[in-house]
């Protein structure tokens, strides 16, 4: 079953997670977390996307953003 689509307004903070399945390890390297911060910023520069602040960890990682107008 697919979810429902989610509202998306500017001026709005939210907090965005993601687990891997299992708890498995998504980041083993130094490198891994490197290139998940350059996506991550490749991404903040195509969008109207606002970073608070980010947490990546082993297995999961944790974004306080809002979207901008």
């Amino acid at each position: 079953m697919s979810r429902v689509s989610r509202i998306d307004k500017a001026d709005l903070v939210y907090h965005i997670t993601n687990r891997a399945n299992g708890r498995q390890r998504i980041f083993s390297e130094d490198k891994d977390y490197l290139l998940f911060e350059h996506i991550v910023q490749e991404a903040q520069e195509r969008t109207k996307m606002c970073i608070y602040s980010f947490s990546v960890m082993p297995n999961h990682w944790h974004f306080v953003i809002s979207h901008e107008e």
